[in-house]
């Protein structure tokens, strides 16, 4: 019996070992249940990365080419757009994009043009008022430094010329604010070029000239004057287009401490940039004639060669009747040309020679040049004198 227990427990036993044996699997196998369990991946080699490389880079390849295709698909047709639209301006209802541009910019040069005409008109204006005030201004600084004016009028004088001043710096700042204007184009501030300034210069030229046909065929005989004085306002309008001269002195003036140089100068551009009403006076008062020292040479120059001269008992002598300054106004000359007219009385027919001695005369003055007899003849009196009627011209000789 104990045999067979002995037996029963070795087969039991045996049992129990195959049992074991067969649970029991390699370490590697169960280690790799266990990553695929817990998720952990095994460690891939080197030829496992370049088969997994191998099989990913052709998908990745095939996406890139097929989104860069699209993208040259989509600039194609744009590309034809653009070009079937500009190579076909005829389309109906559609504008080309170079037109459309051109349009623009003719749309703001017509209407920057416009505002410049509005700015000029303006600083034309304040020019005006500036030259009427500073010839207030140097008149009375004129006077304050007179020797003949009066301490109580200077004393006047002293108490009105802040005034003046004050009126001088208003002026010459509203000018030089609207031809500023005028000139840094505000619609286009940003991308204006030099080409686009004189494309809208000559369409302010174009605007100014329109005006002025409108206010000639306005004229009549009720406004002629003032109509004449529009146009000549207009002119001067024309005249400060793109004057950079004007420009560059307004800003140069100093209206902080004013002088009577810096006054002066810009004065003196005006006019001779502008035709303004008071320029005409200033052309007056600068080219006017010392009638005193003329009359006083041609005495002098008269007594050397006709010693009877000034002689009041004397009817045998050369008396003149006239002088003048010849009108040149329209002729294109700035000299100044006095006419003498005058006779001269003798008892014989030397008349002429006289006269010739009288020229002579007055060639050889530091004063006259250019002299000549315009006209001469003679006759004989009732008492028996010959009488001869002259008419000599000369000009000022200013460089002797």
């Amino acid at each position: 019996m104990d045999n067979t227990s002995n037996n029963q427990i070795s087969s039991d036993n045996t049992s129990d070992i195959e049992k074991i044996e067969v649970k029991i699997q390699p370490s590697d196998d169960i280690f790799a249940q266990q990553s695929n369990q817990v998720g952990i991946e095994e460690p891939s080699t080197n030829d496992d990365k370049a088969e997994e490389k191998k099989s990913s880079h052709p998908l990745k390849s095939s996406v890139l080419i097929a989104n860069l295709l699209k993208v040259l698909i989509v600039v194609g047709l744009c590309l034809a757009i653009y070009l079937q639209v500009q190579l076909r301006p005829a389309m109906p209802y559609i504008s080309t994009l170079a037109q459309q541009t051109a349009d623009l910019r003719q749309s703001v040069i017509l209407k920057q043009a416009e505002i410049n005409k509005s700015n000029l008109l303006i600083a034309s204006n304040s020019l005006n008022n500036f030259a009427f005030e500073a010839e207030n201004y140097l008149s009375t600084l004129a006077a304050l430094n007179s020797k003949i004016v009066t301490d109580n009028l200077k004393g006047k004088l002293k108490e009105k010329l802040p005034q003046i001043e004050k009126k001088l710096k208003n002026y010459t700042t509203q000018a030089s604010g609207n031809l500023e204007q005028s000139d840094t184009l505000p619609l286009l501030a940003v991308i204006a070029s030099a080409e686009l300034k004189l494309d809208i210069n000559d369409q302010t030229k174009n605007s100014l000239n329109e005006y002025k046909k409108e206010l000639s065929a306005s004229r009549n005989d009720s406004n002629k004057e003032e109509v004449q004085s529009e146009i000549q306002g207009v002119n001067n309008v024309l005249g400060l287009v793109g004057n950079s001269d004007i420009q560059a002195k307004l800003k140069a003036f100093n209206v902080v401490n004013i002088s009577d140089k810096s006054v002066q100068d810009l004065l003196t551009l005006l006019y001779t940039t502008q035709k303004m009403p008071l320029s005409n006076i200033n052309k007056i008062y600068s080219n006017k004639i010392d009638w005193s020292s003329i009359i006083k040479e041609i005495d002098l120059t008269t007594m050397d060669v006709d010693p009877l001269y000034r002689n009041a008992a004397s009817q045998e002598s050369i008396k003149y009747t006239n002088f003048q300054l010849e009108d040149l106004e329209g002729k294109d000359t700035v000299e100044n040309k006095i006419l003498v007219n005058g006779l001269v009385t003798t008892p014989n027919s030397v008349n002429f020679k006289i006269i010739s001695d009288l020229i002579d005369g007055f060639e050889n003055s530091a004063l006259f040049k250019g002299v000549s007899m315009r006209s001469f003849n003679k006759k004989q009196n009732t008492d028996g004198l010959y009488v001869g009627n002259f008419n000599i011209s000369f000009t000022l000789d200013n460089k002797k």
